[in-house]
């Protein structure tokens, strides 16, 4: 009976270290360490770090859907609906782009990529975007490939598609 707790304890123990990586499993951190010279960044003589003033989500998404506008599409912001919808809905010459806008402070990961391949799969949209200003993480490119979801940074919008 001993043997039999023992071995239900372990089972139990490996089920919970499983899954736990399964849902660690699209933590990528590509800028780790983040300094391994372990020389401080020079910052010239006389100039100020002054953080730019960063944009709520709300102005991000209009901030992306100006550039597409620059770009020839005709957009109009989505309604999410609890974040299942996209973010912005794009015409032109009757094709239909289906945009999720990520802001992030870190690499975007593949489970973000897979969730605008969702929302592109619900919307039935022809063409489906993710837009970050953060950089793409190499499992998030990955992704997109396979899922064909177009990678872009928000300074590439006004130049997607002409």
């Amino acid at each position: 009976m001993l043997l039999g707790l023992l071995l239900l304890v372990f089972v139990i123990g490996a089920a919970v270290v499983a899954r736990r990586r399964k849902h660690f499993a699209h933590v990528e951190d590509s800028g780790w360490p983040p300094n391994e010279s372990g020389v401080a960044p020079a910052i010239p003589a006389g100039a100020t770090a002054r953080p730019e003033p960063v944009p709520t989500p709300q102005e991000f998404r209009r901030l992306c859907a100006a550039e597409l506008d620059r770009a020839g599409w005709t957009t109009q912001m989505g309604f999410t609906g609890g974040g299942v919808g996209p973010d912005i809905v794009g015409k032109r010459a009757g094709t239909m782009l289906l945009v999720r806008c990520r802001q992030s402070r870190s690499a975007i990961t593949g489970e973000m990529v897979d969730e605008a391949a969702a929302m592109g799969a619900r919307q039935e949209g022809a063409v489906t975007a993710l837009v970050s200003d953060a950089p793409f993480s190499g499992r998030a490119r990955a992704e997109a490939l396979r899922q064909r979801v177009h990678l872009l940074r928000d300074t590439e919008l006004a130049e997607f598609g002409r």
